[in-house]
């Protein structure tokens, strides 16, 4: 598990109440598989760190602090409802 007071576990927790708030359930599933490559317009390629999870939920991606479903599910939601949130 990571270091709980790294800013992205801080991150997962935010994107989690984000989605919570938007209608998801935490067992609603998310592709969680390692290994992933995000293009953001305008910006550098964003390559989370850590191990993947396969297809799994919101719950068992919260449980195993997985970087890449969470990276999918806040640039799924859109970064802005994330940030909002946090604010």
């Amino acid at each position: 598990m990571t270091d709980p007071y790294e800013p992205g576990s801080t991150f997962k927790i935010i994107t989690l109440a984000t989605a919570l708030e938007n209608g998801y359930s935490p067992e609603d599933r998310i592709d969680g598989t390692g290994g992933c490559v995000f293009k953001i317009p305008g910006s550098a390629d964003w390559t989370p760190g850590g191990h993947g999870g396969g297809n799994m939920t919101l719950r068992a991606a919260t449980e195993e602090s997985i970087n890449c479903a969470y990276a999918r599910l806040m640039l799924g939601l859109g970064p802005q409802k994330v940030v909002d949130t946090a604010h």
